[in-house]
């Protein structure tokens, strides 16, 4: 008796990152602030650079307060640690 061979699906192609996405989405956000910006009357890019000031001290507050945080929790559970080992 003969075995038949089991039909695989096709297997896709590896799709390889490409960054081409994110730089036309980055030129075409400049474009449409650009026209924006001279359809204000420059208005729009206070508007911009607000925004991008809130978002600037939100990432500080993110950074500052994450290293912070990290590092005052490795302190303390190495600290339980220590305390755990000479309790043995």
């Amino acid at each position: 008796m003969e075995r038949t061979p089991i039909a695989r699906p096709p297997e896709e192609p590896a799709r390889g990152s490409s960054w081409l996405p994110i730089a036309l989405a980055v030129v075409l956000f400049g474009a449409v602030c650009v026209v924006l910006i001279f359809l204000t009357v420059g208005f729009f890019g206070s508007i911009l650079v607000m925004a991008g000031g809130l978002f600037g001290f939100a990432a500080l507050h993110y950074l500052v307060w994450g290293w912070w945080l990290s590092k005052y929790i490795r302190d303390e559970v190495a600290a339980e640690e220590e305390e755990g080992r000479h309790l043995k």
